[in-house]
């Protein structure tokens, strides 16, 4: 309990502009994610369960590819796109975000 009061603290930029940071929300979707809520996580930062995703398939294609000992090429290589992917996601995020609560009322 005294850590999800330690890590849940308001965000400054919310504070001072009313608005939420491209930030905002990844410490409570890691931390539902972690509890097993995944589209609670999906909810609040859609970043946080792209990250865990690409990590264990990363995790998992080159494990693969150690335990057959390089004979099936299944490892994943990283390319730019995944970083882009993960950059259009946090802007997408953002913009979705600020615009909910402004249009249609919606609290987050």
């Amino acid at each position: 309990m005294i850590i999800k009061e330690i890590l849940l603290h308001p965000c400054f930029f919310y504070q001072y502009t009313g608005l939420y940071c491209p930030g905002c929300g990844g410490t409570r979707a890691v931390l539902a994610l972690l509890q097993g809520h995944v589209l609670q996580s999906l909810w609040y930062h859609p970043l946080v369960l792209y990250i865990a995703a690409t990590a264990g398939w990363y995790g998992i294609s080159h494990g693969l590819e150690k335990a057959v000992r390089g004979r099936w090429k299944t490892g994943m290589v990283f390319t730019r796109r995944y970083l882009y992917l993960g950059l259009a996601i946090v802007i997408a995020n953002w913009i979705v975000k600020n615009l909910l609560p402004i249009f249609f009322a919606v609290r987050l």
